[in-house]
């Protein structure tokens, strides 16, 4: 799979001290994932997090079978297999529905999680920030932030998109499209979103302390958020946003942990 190098460089570094092994084992006191789970769930019904929630899925669905309408013709020709017998031309047919259906739903999907983190995603970290954790400092600008964001997501976009063209011929395998479209979308949530959560808030020390610290847990909760995406309509429509609040809800009390453990007197031993 892809490299799992975080990329922590894209906010300006700061003169912030070393962070100490005892400051991290604080932090990984935080909330575990059916905690944080729960902490998602409850935000992800509050009026003013829901509207943010819908419209990113909705408007990246409806551009991506926009998209697809428009590249059905040349898909078809684009998969059309000639030296076929004609009895089995619907066969080559479905195939080529199939495959653009699949396209037209990872794009969707890319789409959702960009427009979530460049977008939807800033205006809910603001009040379930304020909410839950109002004194924690941010340490990036708006406009930082969302450059670095930006940044990440082009950059894991584009190993998504790489990574799935290489892994194409395993789709021949007997029920390799779930596994690879569940391994895939997990590694997908844990990069976009676990990095999201921390852009504002976050030294670029910090943030990279804290996911090289449990890759473990991002991962785990990437998967759920895969799974969370399987469920009809409701799965679709805001598992993206439900990953988004959950991983903010276990990289910010960690951060919260770290900072106040780096504050105290700590043994080197």
């Amino acid at each position: 799979m892809a490299n799992d190098a975080w990329p922590v460089s894209a906010t300006p570094v700061d003169e912030t001290p070393a962070i100490p092994a005892s400051a991290l084992f604080h932090a990984k006191v935080a909330p575990g994932l059916s905690d944080a789970g729960r902490r998602a769930l409850a935000d992800l019904v509050r009026r003013e997090i829901l509207v943010q929630a819908l419209w990113p899925p909705v408007v990246a669905l409806t551009l991506a079978m926009l998209a697809g309408l428009a590249l059905w013709p040349s898909w078809q020709d684009w998969l059309a297999l000639p030296a076929l017998p004609a009895w089995l031309q619907p066969l080559s047919l479905f195939g080529a529905a199939l495959s653009l259906t699949l396209a037209v739903l990872a794009l969707a999907y890319l789409l959702t999680l960009a427009l979530l983190a460049l977008f939807a995603l800033p205006a809910m970290m603001t009040r379930v920030a304020r909410r839950h954790y109002p004194a924690l400092a941010r340490r990036a600008t708006a406009a930082q932030a969302l450059r670095a964001s930006l940044a990440n997501s082009l950059q894991v976009t584009a190993l998504f998109i790489v990574g799935g063209l290489i892994s194409l011929p395993l789709l021949l395998v007997p029920g390799a499209n779930l596994l690879l479209s569940l391994a895939w979308m997990s590694w997908l949530n844990a990069r976009t979103f676990a990095f999201d959560a921390l852009v504002e808030h976050a030294t670029p020390e910090e943030r990279a302390a804290l996911l090289e610290g449990e890759r473990g847990l991002w991962r785990r909760a990437g998967l759920l958020g895969a799974l969370a995406a399987l469920l009809p309509v409701v799965g679709w429509l805001l598992a993206p946003a439900f990953t988004a609040l959950l991983y903010v809800h276990l990289l910010l009390p960690r951060l919260a942990a770290l900072r106040a453990a780096s504050r105290e007197p700590y043994s080197t031993v």
